[in-house]
């Protein structure tokens, strides 16, 4: 069994592999479309048959314009496409092997024909996709009906970013091993990065397990562009680059419009300038990896075309979470990015050997020269120098630079010799001071005065601090030289001159440091611009750019490591490449490098000093490189997963928290239940090719087993299981379908009910004759039910699953509700009944009101010259009762009986009219107190019982008068979701009827033969304080059929009708059993004449009933006998009866003791015995003869005895028992 099992397993997985490939490498079988013309009006349907899983374009077209939808067994109704009568419909839409229904929505007015075609994507990376890699910009073409396709491999769960644009973009889908779709929807919008050529972006955010995964771009028509073009580009990247915490570094804007970078939070300064002024705009913002290319709450910096500088920037807080930058602007625009931390002062700890260098802003021939100290202050609190970069000054060498002075500047000088030192400055007016470097200064200490320039300054050997404080905004030329008598002498002879200008020192680099992990290091950084620290450990990773700034002549060395083959560039911001050399080898532009430790010295041959990026890019991200193939032994991983059909169950052992998943095969569709059977906590998710959550449920089976009912198609699912808590072990999972049970027709208005077992679905059917608007529900004793809704082809007209509550437009033609399974077994009221808009009535009538309506209507006035006419309303009252009439709108009127004729009540406006009235027809005419004409009115005639034909909505408990007009057969009952019982006492408070459910209901339904007369009717609530309910009283309209003597058999059909079988009864004393049994629940009662009027003598109910009655013998014109059958319902419904009657001789009132024998009834299940009585009185019924039916005279039916005890009137007891 289990090699069988691994077996097809293997052949899935090879299966699974082949179709993957097969279905990349061929193009899809076209699908089959019952008609491809239609007329275009109104609404067609068209069959559409598929035959193999793919994309495919459904399209409609006439010359006015034609809607389209399709429909799906499984999903329901989908999108809207197209607006009739203006815009042609076109679906894109993945669709697996299977029929669908083509609907088109053309204008009702609309003429001629309608097209319809359907057409598939082609693969345009068949037939393998390659391999996507992570960063790289993948530039490529798309039109419309084509796709392209790149495998994605995650090696660990993992966030994914994925973004494409394109002319001719339409969608971006990812896909689990080729063939399962994510869950995850593209966030999609139209953007202009160049204006005139619009592009349509996907973008695409979700976290992915390990495993293979495709990524699919779908074509559409084209974006209009503002110039014809034939190019129809599609660029694709997948994530955002996390940088470090410090970045000065030339970029090129891309084709998306918008580049996306990671940071470190703790990165506070950013900065964006561009070469010349242009539009672009700066971006930053915390990163949502829920929300990866939101910009909302960003805060934004622009630059436009008037901006000089054309420089954006900004600072932030500093925050744990890292930043996201967004950069926008033309594309292939150059721009430099730059970013770090900015701080006060640089106190940081670290080990080993290290890189260390600062960054600065703006163009270092600009700004005074950056300068830098770096102080250790060790563990015993003692401070030394670590090291140093600033001017070195002695006798031989001097120092000119020219620089803006903006601000307050300073200068760290290292005196090399001891001596006099001039200081000179032409430009703006300056003075300076010159101080020893002190890490701290000692108490009272007061620094040197500020003085002019051109004077003498005798300086020690060591560190200097020279601040330089500019009168105002300017540009200074600075000169420090030595002061010696030969520097004099050659200067004011002419000899000597000027020392030359410097190149400008950009930023501070040290020399490889090796740092102690227990001291504190303390960066002291002369300038007051802005400026960021770069620590990082050496050998450098030069996957995160290295910003450098070099001097002419200047040859950097640079320790690195690569951890794979790449290309190493050193590149300045005007984007041109400088020289450098790997490991001493050629001096290059760019240098392969393998993987390993190396060295790179890098020069430029520019006259200024100049910044540049240092970065190794690796040969996977080289723009020129291709993207790899997927490897077969990649592919070879994708998973096999065990088949679950309905020929058997599946076994496994599963972990704590484990999950496994299996292919699940439906062979046909239908209602199917799949559970799992065991002692473990487990739940499953259900997923089709397209919909990843189809079902999913979680310890709602048999014991803690997770049981999922849902209606699949034919085709393959997967089905996930895994445990919960504690659990762990072994179980089972099984597949079986389920067929539903059929709950009849459906009539307008008249409520269907059943008792569904668990587990079980229903199957209602209605016609709907006129169109219109209708109201289609299903409700339980305080609970909903979910259902699908069909046609008469099963084609659902709402999305399945949804509660079973709807209300819609329906036309004419025969339908279906399934009623979903439940996990418990449940009783169901379904119902249909029209949406009926509210009547306004016009015209003097005579109108028909009901009892108890709040009626709206127009006053007309009559033309000129023209009788001025009442409106007359006609109603009547079936029974007494205190009626009130209300007339509103200024209207009044007067109350005339029918018969004879003669006014009973005048209604005046406003206040209206209360008072007696008896059964009887009345009429009501009105009229406008004023001339107003078109004037609305509302009439409303209310009694204050309730009587035949009426309902009211109470709130349980609650009475309720009724008034009876005359003898007959009355329905009382309720309708609502809540339990309730009634009970109904005459005029006297006398019990007359009790009942608290009906068959198949919690509500109550008492049918009972009432005098006329008042009566009260209480309802109470069952199991909660108050109920809502709607209460009805009605007539049953009653059809006499001829007599019928017995025994008797037919075949009969009720429905809104009770059928009365008047019944030729035997002479003999005996017992008359009656038989019903229908799929419907159905009404038995028997009623009997003794020459005092017809008297009930017991009544049943059931989907299979019966009724016992003793005869007496006494078979004289005086005692007469006659059966009424009905649908409880008022549902048409086909009944068997019978009736039967049996004579058996009379036992003595002595035999009780001794025993008797029991006679037979042919035809029946039943046998019985009839005694003769000669007094009244109780009999005890012994225990084991419990089971027994007893009645004690000749007015009630057979029944079981009241606690063991029957009441007998002097004549005749029977008792009878089933046999079977």
């Amino acid at each position: 069994m289990r090699d069988t099992m691994i077996r097809a397993c293997v052949r899935w997985q090879t299966t699974l592999l082949l179709t993957v490939c097969a279905v990349l490498a061929q193009p899809l079988q076209t699908p089959t479309l019952e008609r491809t013309e239609v007329p275009a009006s109104g609404s067609q349907n068209v069959l559409l048959t598929v035959s193999q899983f793919g994309r495919y374009a459904i399209s409609a077209a006439s010359e006015e314009g034609i809607g389209l939808q399709l429909v799906d067994r499984m999903a329901g109704p989908g999108e809207f496409s197209g607006k009739p009568g203006e815009e042609n419909g076109r679906l894109d839409v993945f669709l697996d092997r299977g029929e669908y229904r083509v609907v088109t929505h053309g204008h009702p007015r609309a003429s001629g024909r309608a097209s319809l075609s359907v057409r598939s994507f082609s693969e345009k990376n068949g037939p393998q996709p390659p391999l996507l890699v992570e960063l790289k910009q993948v530039e490529s073409t798309l039109v419309d009906l084509e796709q392209r396709s790149y495998w994605i491999e995650i090696k660990q769960t993992r966030p994914v970013f994925l973004e494409a644009a394109g002319r001719s973009l339409g969608d971006l889908r990812l896909w689990k091993e080729g063939k399962w779709l994510v869950d995850v929807m593209p966030a999609s919008q139209v953007v202009q990065p160049r204006a005139g050529r619009p592009l349509f972006v996907c973008r695409l955010s979700a976290v992915l397990e390990p495993g293979l995964y495709l990524l699919c771009a779908y074509g559409r028509p084209p974006q209009a562009w503002a110039e014809e073009s034939q190019e129809f580009p599609l660029y694709l990247r997948s994530g955002i680059p996390q940088l470090g915490l410090a970045l000065r570094k030339r970029l090129i804007a891309s084709p998306f419009g918008v580049d996306r970078f990671l940071v470190p939070g703790r990165a506070n300064y950013f900065r964006l300038e561009l070469p010349t002024a242009g539009p672009a705009s700066l971006r930053v913002g915390s990163f949502n990896p829920q929300q990866p290319f939101t910009e909302e709450g960003m805060a934004e910096e622009q630059i436009s075309k008037k901006s000089l500088p054309p420089v954006a920037e900004m600072s932030r807080p500093r925050q744990d979470t890292p930043n996201l930058i967004a950069l926008s602007a033309e594309p292939g625009q150059s721009y430099v990015l730059e970013y770090f931390e900015r701080l006060e002062q640089y106190s940081f700890q670290s080990h080993g050997l290290c890189w260390l260098s600062t960054i600065h802003v703006g163009d270092p021939a600009d700004s005074i020269d950056a300068t830098g100290i770096l102080v250790e202050t060790r563990p015993d609190g003692q401070a030394r120098l670590a090291a140093g970069k600033g001017i070195d000054l002695d006798s031989k060498t001097a120092w000119r630079r020219r620089f803006n002075l903006l601000r307050t500047e300073q200068l760290f000088l290292n005196v090399k010799e001891a001596g006099d030192y001039v200081l000179t400055a032409q430009g703006t007016a300056a003075q300076f001071r010159i101080e020893p470097f002190l890490v701290s200064f000692p108490e009272n200490y007061r620094p040197p005065a500020f003085r002019a320039s051109g004077l003498n300054w005798n300086l020690g050997a060591g560190w200097h601090v020279l601040t330089i404080a500019g009168a105002q905004k300017g540009i200074v030329d600075l000169t420090i030289r030595s002061n010696t008598w030969m520097n004099y002498a050659l200067s004011t002879t002419g000899i000597g001159g000027e020392p030359p200008f410097r190149s400008a020192q950009g930023g501070v680099r040290f020399p490889p440091l090796t740092l102690q992990g227990l001291s504190r290091y303390t960066l002291f950084v002369n300038t007051g611009a802005a400026y960021g620290l770069v620590l990082r450990r050496l050998p450098l990773d030069l996957s995160d750019p290295l910003a450098l700034a070099s001097q002419p002549g200047e040859e950097v060395e640079v320790p690195f490591r690569a951890s794979e083959a790449g290309s190493l560039h050193a590149e300045t911001e005007d984007g041109s490449k400088t020289e450098l050399s790997v490991d001493g080898g050629v001096w290059q532009a760019i240098a392969t490098v393998v993987p390993g430790s190396h060295t790179v010295k890098i020069r430029h041959s520019n006259k200024q000093t100049v910044y540049f990026s240092l970065f190794l890019r690796p040969s996977a991200l080289d723009p020129a490189a291709a993207l790899p193939p997927v490897s077969a032994e990649l592919l070879s991983k994708l998973p096999a997963f065990q088949v679950l059909t309905e020929a058997g169950s599946q076994f496994l052992d599963l972990g704590r928290l484990s999950q496994a998943t299996f292919l699940l095969n439906a062979e046909r569709p239908g209602l199917y239940q799949v559970e799992s059977t065991g002692l473990l906590a487990t739940k499953a998710t259900l997923r089709s090719r397209t919909n990843p959550a189809y079902a999913a449920e979680a310890q709602n089976g048999t014991g803690r087993n997770f049981s999922l009912r849902q209606y699949l198609t034919k085709g393959d699912y997967q089905l996930t299981v895994s445990t919960e808590g504690e659990s762990a072990g072994h179980f089972g999972v099984r597949l079986k379908q389920t067929r539903p049970i059929s709950g009849g027709f459906l009539t307008s208005s008249v409520p269907a009910r059943i008792s569904l077992p668990a587990g079980q679905a229903v199957t209602y059917y209605f016609k709907i004759t006129q169109p219109g608007e209708f109201r289609i529900r299903a409700f339980g004793l305080a609970r909903t039910f979910h259902c699908r809704l069909e046609d008469n082809q099963g084609w659902p007209l709402v999305a399945p699953g949804v509660e079973a509550n709807i209300t819609r437009f329906f036309d004419p033609g025969t339908y279906r509700l399934i009623i979903l399974p439940e996990m418990t077994s449940a009783r169901v009221v379904a119902q249909l009944e029209p949406v009926l808009q509210p009547r306004v009535y016009r015209g003097h009538g005579p109108h028909r009101i009901s009892l108890s309506r709040n009626v709206q209507a127009v006053w007309m006035e009559p033309e000129a010259g023209q009788e001025r006419l009442p409106d007359v309303w006609e109603f009547t009252l079936p029974a007494p009762s205190l009626v009130a009439i209300q007339l509103t709108g200024e209207m009044q009127g007067t109350v005339t009986a029918q018969a004879p004729g003669s006014p009973v009540a005048f209604v005046p406006p406003v206040r209206g009219w209360q008072g007696p009235l008896t059964a009887g027809t009345y009429r009501l005419e009105v009229v406008s107190t004023r001339v107003n004409n078109r004037a609305p009115y509302r009439v409303a005639i209310s009694p204050a019982h309730m009587m035949t034909g009426m309902s009211r909505e109470v709130s349980a408990p609650a009475r309720i008068p009724i008034s009876v007009g005359s003898e007959g057969a009355l329905e009382l009952s309720s309708f609502g979701s809540l339990d309730v019982r009634a009970r109904l006492y005459d005029a006297e408070n006398n019990l007359v009827a009790v009942n608290d459910d009906r068959p198949d209901d919690w509500n109550f339904q008492i049918i009972q033969t009432l005098k006329p007369g008042e009566y009260t009717l209480r309802i109470d609530p069952v199991g909660v304080e108050t109920a809502a309910c709607s209460v009805s009283m009605r007539a049953p309209d009653q059809e006499e059929k001829a007599a019928v003597g017995l025994p008797f058999k037919q075949e009969v059909t009720v429905g809104r009708r009770t059928l009365i079988f008047p019944l030729l009864a035997p002479p003999e004393p005996g017992l008359l059993v009656v038989g019903a049994s229908a799929r419907d629940s159905l009404g038995l009662s028997l009623e009997a004449d003794f020459g005092q009027g017809w008297r009930l003598l017991g009544t049943r109910y059931g989907l299979q009933t019966d009724l016992l009655v003793p005869l007496s013998g006494k078979s004289t014109p005086e005692v007469r006998y006659r059966l009424n059958v009905w649908s409880l319902d008022r549902r048409p419904a086909v009944a068997q009866l019978s009736v039967q009657a049996a004579a058996a001789p009379l036992a003595a009132e002595g035999q009780l003791t001794e025993g008797i024998t029991l006679t037979p009834v042919p035809d029946t299940s039943f046998a019985f015995a009839c005694v003769r009585v000669d007094r009244g009185g109780v009999f005890e019924v012994e225990p084991n003869s419990s089971s027994l039916l007893w009645s004690g005279d000749r007015l009630s039916i057979c029944a079981p005895p009241d606690n063991r005890l029957v009441v007998a009137q002097p004549g005749l007891i029977c008792v009878a028992t089933r046999t079977k």
